[in-house]
């Protein structure tokens, strides 16, 4: 797999990433909407991602393959633009008549979206981060305990926490999620 994306000599290089592209594109535009609840957000996630994807690949030292690389740049970029959104009032830009022909999905996403932000705006980073990796991309408590190098319970305690913190946090602000 390395040589199939290696990136040397300037023909070479856009071939492998053109590679990369094709290859990873669709689950990243999946994995980025998935975590967005937002179609534009997540292709301009996409896009951000490729971009330091073409910048660091020069530099990229395979150990476990590209997925895994190509998920973490993507999640961290979600993860940011969520940051950057906290706080802001969610707008609804759509053409009223579009609204009136789907508007159950509409609802349903709109509702959906409200709902992440809600809950971003009332966890810290570090929870934010756990809510992401374990209930939105679906990063099981076993993964997460070896990624962040601590046992299976303490993810279990942790993931148990932030549920009480939502729940303390909601009733505290009267606000329900």
């Amino acid at each position: 797999m390395a040589s199939e994306y290696s990136y040397s000599g300037s023909q070479k290089s856009r071939q492998s990433f053109e590679q990369l592209y094709g290859r990873y594109s669709r689950m990243l535009l999946a994995h980025c909407t998935k975590i967005l609840c937002d179609d534009i957000e997540a292709e301009d996630a996409l896009q951000e991602t490729f971009i330091r994807v073409n910048r660091s690949l020069p530099m990229f030292v395979q150990k476990n393959g590209y997925r895994g690389w190509l998920l973490r740049i993507a999640t961290n970029i979600c993860i940011n633009k969520l940051r950057a959104e906290k706080g802001k009032p969610v707008v609804l830009t759509e053409d009223v008549d579009w609204i009136a022909d789907e508007i159950e999905d509409t609802v349903r996403v709109l509702a959906a979206r409200q709902t992440l932000k809600k809950i971003m705006d009332l966890l810290n980073e570090r929870e934010v981060i756990f809510v992401i990796k374990h209930f939105i991309i679906g990063i099981d408590q076993a993964e997460l305990a070896q990624e962040y190098g601590i046992t299976w319970r303490a993810v279990a305690k942790r993931l148990r926490r932030i549920r009480d913190r939502i729940n303390h946090l909601c009733l505290e602000n009267n606000q329900s999620i």
